[in-house]
């Protein structure tokens, strides 16, 4: 399999891109650590690691027909197998888009707390109600506007069909609104209503940034499954303090009817830049069920160039009372856009 996918990518970096200019990237990231944990008797030392490998082509549009795909590559025990990350083939004309898509669908991404560092949260893109949508899109775009019908859905959480209505204004806000349905909720077997509100704010531009999603789940009463509603919350603030240093602050709370029901997190990190090195202190609080996870990590960045850093970090965390886990690690994030090569 993974000698197919080889040969089919040195096919597509082969055509003649001398008469079209293609967006081709590639990504690596990878975290590598090893702790010490008193706690953990008989395995006191241990190594853990995780790594993500993705290529592909980012948006590309020739006369009406827009297309885009990643591929990655993860980490499961000591074995690496290829998935197709995404993929989206459209038709555009005039402020209408119709378009054929698979993608990771959800809500909880794109926020600076989760990157300090890499990989540290899993491979799942979303934090809330992460699903795999294969859907046929509708999509309108006008000026600052833009709203899409998605119908689709997957083998698991069956039939789903999405609204969205999103507005902004580059250097102001960006605000989007969804209204979904699922037949089957990602724990539950039951169908679900879901509505969310992405909201990111830049009140001062270039100095400070506020980020949240809210999302609502409603669950009528199905089967065995009770009526009720889950909650999740994330808000993230940042503040450039000067020209190279900025202090930010995040929250998550996550409310829902199955262990564990009432997830707390609260992140305060202050980042330092002297030209191609930055430091990030920061310290972390997990509450899960009222057990307390405190994580204070001191990580240090060297840039290669803006796309490509290597980081090292040392980690103190414990639970309450409990003796501490010390962790070192070391963290790799290069990337590659060849479109920016000559040639291309």
């Amino acid at each position: 399999m993974m000698r197919n996918w080889l040969l089919f990518w040195v096919f597509c970096l082969s055509i003649p891109v001398y008469a079209i200019d293609l967006p081709v990237y590639a990504k690596w990231q990878s975290l590598h650590s090893s702790y010490y944990d008193e706690a953990q008797t008989g395995k006191e030392l241990s190594w853990d690691e995780l790594y993500r490998a993705e290529f592909g082509i980012d948006s590309f549009r020739y006369k009406n027909t827009v297309f885009a795909m990643a591929v990655d590559t993860q980490q499961f025990f000591n074995e690496s197998h290829l998935r197709l990350k995404s993929i989206h083939i459209g038709y555009v004309r005039d402020d209408w888009q119709f378009s054929a898509n698979s993608r990771e669908h959800g809500y909880g991404r794109g926020f600076g707390m989760d990157s300090h560092p890499i990989l540290s949260r899993g491979f799942e893109q979303y934090h809330y109600q992460n699903m795999r949508l294969n859907s046929l899109e509708l999509q309108y775009s006008k000026n600052r506007w833009q709203g899409s019908l998605k119908l689709g859905g997957n083998v698991h959480n069956q039939a789903s069909a999405m609204m969205s209505l999103a507005t902004f204004q580059p250097e102001d806000y960006r605000v989007e609104f969804f209204q979904e349905f699922r037949a089957m909720d990602n724990h539950w077997r039951t169908p679900v209503l879901i509505s969310a509100i992405n909201a990111d704010y830049f009140p001062v531009p270039g100095k400070l940034w506020l980020y949240n999603t809210i999302a609502v789940s409603v669950l009528p009463e199905y089967d065995s499954t009770q009526a009720h509603q889950e909650l999740y919350l994330e808000s993230e603030v940042s503040y450039q303090a000067g020209q190279s240093s900025s202090i930010s602050a995040a929250a998550r709370y996550q409310s829902k009817e199955y262990a564990p029901k009432k997830l707390q997190f609260y992140q305060i990190r202050y980042r330092q830049n002297w030209q191609d090195f930055a430091l990030i202190p920061l310290s972390e609080l997990t509450i899960v069920q009222g057990e307390r996870l405190w994580q204070h990590r001191l990580l240090g960045r060297y840039y290669l160039d803006p796309i490509k850093s290597i980081g090292l970090f040392y980690e103190y965390s414990h639970f309450d009372a409990q003796a501490p886990r010390h962790t070192v690690g070391l963290e790799l994030d290069f990337a590659v856009d060849y479109a920016s090569f000559t040639g291309l």
